[in-house]
């Protein structure tokens, strides 16, 4: 993940410092996808607010960079899996209801028994679904 710093070094390493984005990439460690993404983002904000080529507008280096998380998807959390989860939190909701709170799962369980199943699915995952 690219912090503040590092957007700011590699817009004003490029237009300030003449430093090409191969350069920018290795100094700072980062991907040269990623140098070349920022600085086109930065070319598109400065012909969006109307600026000259030369100019660096403020708004646009002080801004934290942003991720879109939208078109993520769980591969390993199938609609399978999440029925399987449901019948055990099923299963603990009607065993919390006859007082056998000792033989509830916890998620560790659940994630054992998954596990046995044959699903490939992290211990996170299924904390994750049960919260």
């Amino acid at each position: 993940m690219i912090t503040m710093i590092d957007k700011q070094s590699i817009i004003l390493g490029f237009h300030r410092h003449g430093k090409s984005r191969k350069q920018l990439a290795r100094e700072l460690e980062i991907s040269l996808s990623t140098v070349k993404k920022y600085l086109k983002a930065h070319q598109a904000e400065m012909i969006q607010a109307g600026q000259p080529p030369g100019q660096l507008p403020v708004h646009g280096i002080i801004r934290p960079p942003r991720y879109d998380t939208s078109g993520r998807v769980k591969h390993k959390l199938t609609p399978e899996i999440e029925e399987a989860i449901a019948k055990y939190l099923l299963l603990n909701k009607k065993r919390k209801s006859q007082g056998q709170h000792k033989q509830m799962m916890k998620g560790i369980d659940i994630h054992q028994a998954l596990k046995k199943a044959g699903h490939p699915i992290s211990y996170r995952s299924v904390c994750r679904y049960i919260r």
